[in-house]
């Protein structure tokens, strides 16, 4: 993982050399590389190196060609490397000198602005063409890395972190006020936003081109569109699906030094969990497993139906793999909302989640202290090769295959914890009822009490549509999203790619940089997800049984009281406890956010409401509450945090 900057005067303003340090200097996440600075008239670049496979020692950018007229930078780590080497006739000799960022300029050279096409893995690229005076950049199609931008002709600025941007006086930090109501009622963002009003960002599968007129960006990856894959049997899919899953983990294993996972114990981390240990093992290399569990002083009598055994499948995992070495952290004392003020520093956003917070304030400085660099992950296996199918069931039910339907639900009674009554409302008659229905009744009732205020603590009337004007688009969005629901497949797609193009949660790649780690997650792996997302649902949802193909496929390689787990395992069993440890501090920061009003769209009394949790009332809606309401009050103060200066 590298970062990069870019500062351009498309009219021929010579960029000043303060503005390009200071800019650097914001771009370090590993001090024992000085970033190196390029200035060439109107256009500054600079590149600071963060090393995490053995050939990122070799980079050296920025690159440039013979004759200066085009100027590459890259932060690359590329899963088709191999097949690129052979592209380029590169010796095997010199191959391990060869970084992936010099992959790339080589790509460019032969394909052009079609290099996007050509490439896969975790990548952002940018390439200044100083004959044509033009920009061309681009992002992965997963999002694993990002690249920003201010451009305000004839001043164009580009940085793969926002500390790079904000280092600059000349950048506001002010916040976009759609975006971060959006943000807190976890909607996507509108594509190519952020929390900040003039700072943009190349979205994932995306290409960025500018010149002094214009600036535009287009997709270069489509997963939509694509044609069904249809293959023999079961049997063709498992094998189909293993080789892609294999050498998803494998690519990922590539690092310097020992290889960490964040396990759960669920079936998507055990999985990754299962290959990657088998793989090291051929090389006599162990595996650590962090695995997050709730206090010892919780007393899993209060809800024992809440309380997440992870660390049970885990010992599972060990007693399969052997060189599985589990470390389990309890969370120590760490206070809810601790340390805000050095999240907001590190990543220039809001922790998504209070969940999420404690996660990386808990088990990064643990895998850092083991020398541990890259850690695995299976955070998306749920939108790719364990998708639940859930999708399925409206169309099947609409068009009259009810008893499939019906199996359908109860076979993913045990994965949701809910009631045949509870999902049959869920997957069948909320469908009618899109956020687009709360759009239009808040145009015609501003006032109107719907969900996004109970759930959330946002006015209805600030939720879309703040103007009151009745919309016959939102009337189109409507319909268009009642017919999306009906075809499974476009759905499930439509949902991945909306979570990856508008999800900024991305942005903590900055958080992990910060502690020397960087996440891999090979559930996104671009070719296993295009196979995932264009097979037969039936490959997913069988008669009695979810998530079949990976059950299927790992039938022989998971133990087994994993390969059938049907309960999911619950976060953060304990935060009821940690929640009424902290409630009056929390009180105290909401009253505050409250008397200064700094989120006009936030309705005050019903987070009073929710937050205002006795002691005694655990249920989960009751803690589903406080958990928003918490994320209210972390918006304030990055608010708050916000009205600093860039100086």
């Amino acid at each position: 993982m590298s970062n990069f900057g870019a500062l351009i005067y498309f009219d021929g303003q010579p960029v000043s050399r303060r503005d390009i340090e200071r800019m650097s200097q914001a771009l370090i996440t590993n001090r024992k590389y000085q970033p190196r600075i390029r200035i060439y008239g109107s256009i500054a670049v600079v590149h600071s190196l963060n090393p995490f496979c053995p050939e990122d020692l070799h980079e050296r950018q920025p690159y440039s060609d013979q004759d200066l007229r085009y100027i590459f930078l890259a932060d690359a780590r590329l899963d088709n490397r191999e097949e690129l080497l052979k592209e380029f006739e590169i010796d095997q000799k010199i191959a391990p000198e060869i970084a992936d960022g010099k992959l790339i300029v080589e790509a460019f050279k032969r394909w052009g602005r079609k290099t996007p096409e050509k490439i896969y893995g975790d990548y952002a690229f940018l390439v200044w063409d100083n004959l044509e005076k033009t920009i061309f950049g681009a992002c992965d199609p997963m999002g694993f890395r990002t690249m920003l931008y201010f451009w305000k002709p004839p001043f164009l600025a580009l940085s793969t972190i926002l500390r790079g941007l904000h280092a600059l006086p000349q950048i506001p930090k002010n916040t976009d006020r759609n975006s971060m109501i959006d943000y807190l009622a976890l909607r996507p963002l509108k594509i190519g936003k952020t929390l900040y009003e003039e700072i943009e960002r190349v979205p994932a599968g995306y290409t960025l081109s500018a010149s002094a007129k214009s600036r535009q960006i287009n997709r270069h990856w489509y997963l939509d569109g694509r044609n069904e894959i249809r293959l023999s049997d079961d049997k063709a899919y498992r094998e189909a699906f293993m080789d892609l899953f294999t050498r998803a983990v494998r690519s990922r294993l590539r690092a310097i030094g020992p290889v960490g996972i964040s396990m759960s114990g669920g079936l998507d981390s055990s999985s990754v969990g299962a290959l990657a240990a088998a793989e090291l093992a051929e090389k006599n290399q162990m595996l650590t497993a962090f695995t997050l569990v709730h206090r010892r002083t919780f007393d899993p009598g209060v809800i024992p139906e809440r309380i997440d055994p992870e660390y049970a499948y885990v010992e599972e995992m060990c007693k399969r793999y052997t060189n599985i070495r589990p470390i389990y952290l309890p969370g120590k004392n760490q206070k809810i909302l601790d340390e805000l003020e050095a999240d907001f520093e590190s990543a220039g956003i809001m922790p998504h989640s209070i969940v999420f917070q404690r996660r990386h304030r808990t088990m990064f400085p643990e895998v850092q202290s083991r020398g541990i660099r890259v850690l695995l992950n299976g955070y998306n296996g749920n939108t790719s090769m364990s998708y639940s199918g859930s999708d399925s069931i409206f169309p099947l039910f609409f068009k009259g295959f009810w008893k499939k339907a019906f199996q359908g639900i109860r076979a993913l009674q045990p994965l949701s914890r809910r009631s045949f009554r509870q999902l049959f409302f869920n997957l069948i008659i909320r469908p009618f009822y899109p956020e687009t229905l709360d759009f239009l009744i808040n145009s015609v009732f501003p006032d109107k009490r719907t969900h996004v205020r109970k759930t959330f603590g946002i006015k209805a009337s600030d939720y879309r549509n703040s103007d009151g004007k009745f919309s016959l688009n939102a009337i189109k969005d409507y319909f268009g999203e009642l017919l999306t629901r009906m075809d499974p497949n476009f759905a499930r797609k439509r949902m991945f790619i909306d979570g990856i193009n508008n999800n900024i949660g991305d942005l903590w790649n900055t958080t992990r940089a910060t502690w020397q780690i960087e996440e891999r997650d090979p559930t996104s792996d671009q070719k296993l997800v295009e196979f995932c997302l264009s097979i037969p649902m039936d490959q997913y949802l069988r008669k009695g049984s979810n998530r079949f193909l990976l059950r299927n496929a790992m039938k022989n390689i998971l133990p087994e009281t994993i390969v059938n787990r049907t309960s999911v395992g619950v976060r953060e069993p304990d935060l009821a406890e940690r929640f009424n440890e902290v409630q009056e501090d929390i009180l105290v920061r909401f009253q505050k956010i409250r008397d200064r009003n700094l989120l006009s769209f936030l309705d005050y009394d019903q987070l009073q409401k929710m937050l205002s949790i006795p002691d005694s009332n655990l249920r989960k809606d009751s803690l589903e509450s406080a958990r928003y309401a918490m994320r209210a009050v972390t918006m304030g103060e990055f608010t708050e945090w916000l009205s600093g200066s860039n100086d």
